[in-house]
């Protein structure tokens, strides 16, 4: 474990120690966990540590706001809300892997930026951007490697969100998402990891937390509240799923209520 990183830092960094090097190219390393886990915290760490590491986050290749606008009015309403499969720019991600996968020593490649608090992407001159070719391409988000799962669209909604989708429309696009698009992603990895959380009751408590501290209150208004829980519930079903194992194979760590390592 790399010395003056954090706990969860310090196991991603044996993990990726372990994964083979099949050439001479950078290692294209998926990175999953539930919203609040600590996993951005951790890459920020990691990365601070080791310059070659070159991180993208799922959360930064949302479709823009206008995008998913027309989704909703074409596909389903519920659409609107970023962080399903299908509202994300997987032509826009798969680009940038490829240009840090061949990028020469001078080479320029814009990471895309995606701003939570004016729900859209932020203007291509506004992106970080990343020299050279990095060792290892690192890319984290809630849902990496998740299976399809054909009868979602005909199970009971497991939620007042999913009640919002009678027929299935909506979960079925998601599968068929995942199926296609999404596995293709999926098929780039050299390794995954997932870090599970103990269950869906810790992910609401931390992705709580995480609004109080971007907001710097004590306390949620009974609106802002009901907005949370609300947009959790987007994620619930494969968020469940990713919880029970149905994800592609890779390294396992789990954390318990205070976010700790669990030893296996």
């Amino acid at each position: 474990m790399k010395s003056g990183v954090n706990n969860l830092a310090g196991h991603i960094s044996d993990w990726i120690n372990t994964v083979p090097r099949p050439d001479d190219r950078p290692l294209i390393l998926m990175l999953s966990g539930a919203q609040g886990i600590g996993k951005s915290t951790a890459v920020r760490e990691l990365t601070a540590h080791d310059p070659g590491i070159c991180a993208l986050g799922l959360d930064d290749v949302y479709l823009t706001l206008a995008e998913r606008e027309r989704l909703a009015r074409e596909v389903h309403p519920l659409f609107v809300t970023r962080g399903p499969p299908g509202t994300h720019d997987l032509p826009l991600l798969n680009s940038t892997i490829d240009r840090l996968l061949t990028a020469g020593a001078h080479d320029e490649t814009p990471l895309p930026k995606f701003s939570k608090r004016l729900d859209d992407r932020l203007p291509e001159n506004d992106w970080p951007v990343w020299t050279g070719r990095p060792r290892i391409i690192l890319l984290e988000g809630w849902m990496l490697g998740a299976l399809p799962d054909d009868e979602a669209p005909f199970a009971p909604p497991c939620n007042s969100v999913e009640e919002e989708d009678p027929d299935g429309i909506w979960r079925s696009f998601q599968e068929t998402y995942l199926r296609a698009a999404y596995s293709r992603l999926w098929d780039r990895a050299h390794a995954f990891c997932h870090i599970k959380a103990p269950d869906i009751d810790a992910i609401l408590g931390w992705r709580r937390q995480q609004e109080l501290d971007n907001q710097k209150v004590r306390t949620l208004t009974a609106e802002q509240d009901a907005w949370l829980v609300r947009f959790i519930q987007h994620y619930e079903r494969i968020t469940r799923r990713m919880l029970s194992g149905r994800h592609r194979e890779g390294h396992v760590l789990r954390v318990d209520q205070n976010r700790s390592l669990i030893a296996s």
